[in-house]
């Protein structure tokens, strides 16, 4: 399957300005004809602690919920489809905690692991 992830750094919706919101969008690939649809598979996005290996903040995605068959051509079309959510994480809660020993922005970079 072909995946797109789709990161709106200022939010969308409910949490813009607040929130940093994050989806998983599935595109259309060239071995689309040899996989079975809907996709029925678990998307885990997984936002990376910068400092350590630990307090990674995860975001599980479900495509079951979504029309069967559902795949988006035109990255146009990823601002209004997928699964995710607008309010991931608190815009605040990026920056560095000394104690929690977490910083997610670092250097002007957002690191996203997609399983």
């Amino acid at each position: 399957y072909k995946l797109c992830l789709g990161v709106f750094p200022n939010g969308r919706d409910k949490g813009e300005g607040t929130h940093l919101a994050v989806h998983v969008h599935v595109m259309g690939g060239e071995f689309d004809d040899h996989l079975q649809w809907p996709l029925k598979q678990d998307i885990t996005v997984i936002l990376r602690n910068q400092l350590s290996n630990s307090h990674h903040l995860h975001l599980d995605c479900s495509f079951t919920e979504l029309l069967p068959g559902l795949r988006v051509v035109e990255l146009d079309s990823v601002a209004t489809e997928g699964s995710g959510t607008n309010q991931f994480v608190l815009l605040s809660k990026l920056g560095h905690n000394q104690q929690k020993n977490t910083e997610y922005l670092r250097g002007n970079c957002l690191y996203f692991e997609v399983c």
